[in-house]
């Protein structure tokens, strides 16, 4: 049966649109930003509280405890930040990916979507999307029960891993681990941000070493492309000819995706 939900993804010039369709989308850097909470002093505090039975070094715990649970300690909100950063709490990356935005049936407004990302656009079928490594963004709040959760599950991790490694006092942090607490954060996003319905295939990050993804072209088959949107009906010709071309590329004998103006799906 065939989903009834489609995948958007905007691009800005029709250069873009024709390069997309015929060599594939191109995974580019966007901002990743790890922050559970931006308030520190409290949410920070009580982030960490329930971490310290996983310290098993009584120097460690002793040194945490007196940072989550005591103001006397000497630069006190500077050592919370720098454990904060260290267990993966606060960080920030180039990451590359590919967005698409969610559309069900006639019951969205786009018009503030294509404004902001471009008035030409592919729609794909969802499945290419998850085959392809895809998958739905996850929303959450600051300081929300789902964001403390998370939050601390991924703190127990980085604690966890470090204790092997660690001195006298002194935690050392896995960059490996931390890595993989991004490659999850890739996939999360702030709920202000909701209403993008956001899907998101995410590039290899490089930051645990190996090959950085950015720039790698994933190719889109003609079976899974359902419509394509232009600026202006002048765009209209040259983009069939592409898609006729491709077509013959790729063996294709089945029903060619409509190109349509991206008015038609701005109420």
């Amino acid at each position: 049966m065939t989903s009834q939900i489609t995948l958007l993804h905007c691009l800005r010039q029709r250069t873009y649109l024709e390069a997309a369709l015929r060599d594939g989308f191109m995974l580019t850097d966007h901002k990743v930003t790890l922050e559970f909470t931006k308030d520190n002093e409290t949410l920070g505090r009580e982030l960490l509280k329930p971490l310290i039975p996983f310290i098993p070094q009584p120097d460690l715990r002793k040194k945490v405890e007196d940072i989550v649970l005591s103001n006397m300690v000497p630069q006190g909100d500077l050592e919370l930040n720098k454990l904060l950063m260290g267990i993966g709490a606060v960080g920030v990356a180039a990451v590359p990916m590919l967005c698409f935005t969610e559309v069900v049936g006639d019951g969205r407004d786009l018009n503030r979507h294509v404004q902001a990302f471009g008035r030409y656009a592919v729609a794909v079928r969802r499945e290419w999307v998850i085959a392809s490594g895809g998958d739905r963004v996850i929303y959450v709040g600051e300081g929300q029960a789902a964001t403390m959760h998370l939050a601390r599950l991924l703190g127990a991790l980085r604690l966890l891993s470090s204790l092997g490694a660690s001195k006298p006092g002194q935690f050392l942090f896995d960059t490996k681990v931390l890595a993989l607490v991004f490659e999850l954060a890739c996939f999360v996003e702030i709920v202000a941000h909701l209403e993008e319905f956001e899907w998101r295939i995410v590039g290899r990050t490089g930051l645990s070493g190996g090959e950085k993804e950015t720039g790698k072209k994933i190719v889109c088959p003609l079976k899974d492309i359902l419509r394509v949107y232009v600026n202006s009906v002048n765009d209209v010709p040259e983009i069939e000819k592409i898609i006729q071309n491709k077509a013959v590329s790729e063996g294709y004998t089945g029903k060619f995706p409509p190109v349509d103006t991206i008015d038609k799906i701005l109420g």
